[in-house]
C-alpha cells in the first residue's frame, strides 16, 4: 500500500510540472531545428541561441546558454533597435566617405530609413485549398500566396488536433510577422494571409526568390508529448544585452 501511495504521489508531482505539449521537427537549408509548442508558447530550440516567443504577453526571447547572455522584447523594442542599429552602422559609414559625398549620403540614408518605415501595398491573391496529401504523417491542405502575381510562396498546412488548444496560431502568426520593418515584406502582414496561416501548422513550405531560388522547410516530425513547464521559462541570470549584441 506504501508503495502505491509513493508511485501516485510521484506520478502527482510529476504531472504537475509537465504539461501535454508537441515536438515539431524541422528541416531547412540543410539544418534540423526542433520547435516545442505549450501553453501558449513557441521555443525554438537552437543550442547557439535559443528563440523563445511567449505568444499570450506578445514578447520574443534571444538567449545563449553558452554565453549566457539575453535580449527581450516586444515587437516595437525590436524594430526600434533594429532601426537604431542600421542608422549607427550607415552613420559609421559615412564618416569614412569623403566629405564632398556625405550630403548625397545623408540623403540616401535618409531615404532608406522612410523606405524601411513606410508599409508598402500589394497585390495579394491565394490559391487553395487543395489536397496536399501527406506530409509527416498527416494529411496537409495546400496553398499558394501570390503577390503582385509572382508566386512568393506555397505551404502545405496540417490540423492537427488539439494544436490549437497549446498555440493560438492566429495570434502567433500576427506576433511572429510584427518584427517585419513595415516596409519590408509587407505582405507578410496582409490580412488574407495572415487568416491562410492560422487555419493549421505548416509541414511543409516553398518559398521563391526573385531570381528563382528556393527556400524550402520540411517537418519530418511531430510529437505529442509531456514537457516540463520550466523549458519555457525565460532563464535566470542571464546578463541582459542589446539586441545586436545578441545577434552577432
Amino acid at each position: 500500500m506504501l508503495k502505491i501511495a509513493l508511485s501516485l504521489l510521484l506520478f502527482m508531482t510529476t504531472a504537475a510540472n509537465a504539461w501535454a505539449g508537441w515536438v515539431i521537427t524541422e528541416q531547412s537549408q540543410g539544418k534540423t531545428s526542433q520547435f516545442y509548442i505549450q501553453d501558449n508558447a513557441l521555443k525554438d530550440n537552437n543550442p547557439a541561441m535559443v528563440t523563445l516567443f511567449d505568444v499570450e504577453k506578445g514578447k520574443i526571447y534571444f538567449y545563449k546558454p553558452k554565453e549566457r547572455v539575453i535580449w527581450t522584447g516586444a515587437p516595437n523594442q525590436f524594430l526600434e533597435e533594429m532601426e537604431q542599429a542600421r542608422r549607427t552602422e550607415l552613420e559609421a559609414l559615412m564618416a569614412t566617405a569623403p566629405p564632398e559625398k556625405r550630403a548625397a549620403m545623408r540623403k540616401g540614408l535618409d531615404a532608406q530609413m522612410k523606405a524601411i518605415k513606410t508599409p508598402q501595398k500589394y497585390q495579394v491573391k491565394i490559391v487553395g485549398p487543395a489536397d496536399g496529401g501527406k506530409v509527416a504523417g498527416h494529411s496537409t491542405q495546400k496553398y499558394q500566396i501570390f503577390v503582385e502575381n509572382q508566386l512568393q510562396e506555397e505551404i502545405w498546412l496540417a490540423n492537427l488536433p488539439g494544436l490549437g488548444k497549446d498555440l493560438d496560431l492566429a495570434k502567433f502568426a500576427k506576433l511572429s510577422r510584427s518584427f517585419l520593418a513595415p516596409g519590408v515584406r509587407s505582405w507578410e502582414t496582409d490580412p488574407k494571409i495572415l487568416a491562410v496561416r492560422a487555419k493549421g501548422w505548416p509541414l511543409k513550405s516553398i518559398e521563391y526568390g526573385p531570381g528563382g531560388e528556393k527556400d524550402e522547410s520540411l517537418v519530418t516530425g511531430v510529437e505529442k508529448r509531456q514537457i516540463k513547464k520550466f523549458l519555457f521559462d525565460p532563464p535566470k541570470g542571464y546578463r541582459a544585452v542589446t539586441l545586436m549584441q545578441i545577434l552577432r
